[in-house]
């Protein structure tokens, strides 16, 4: 699945954090939240702020876009699969 990875209007609430990285590169355990996604074998792009993009760019045709602060589980994915299949 390729999955866009969208810094919503509470990405202001982690400021200073968020500056410099969107919220989907934030850490949570180990691996940055991006991370945890593609360790479960999706592709990952993320939208966020136009002078981060660069450095963190998106993906052209991604099958689905999720709040880059949602951490994902199994159930998680299961429910965004079902929603691209119906």
């Amino acid at each position: 699945m390729r999955i866009q990875l969208v810094d919503s209007s509470n990405r202001n609430h982690l400021l200073p954090l968020t500056f410099t990285r969107p919220v989907s590169a934030l850490r949570c355990g180990i691996l940055s939240i991006a991370e945890k996604y593609t360790k479960r074998g999706h592709e990952v792009g993320n939208e966020t702020q136009d002078y981060l993009q660069r450095k963190f760019p998106s993906i052209a045709d991604a099958t689905v876009c999720v709040d880059g602060g949602v951490c994902p589980t199994d159930e998680f994915l299961a429910a965004a699969a079902a929603l691209m299949s119906g």
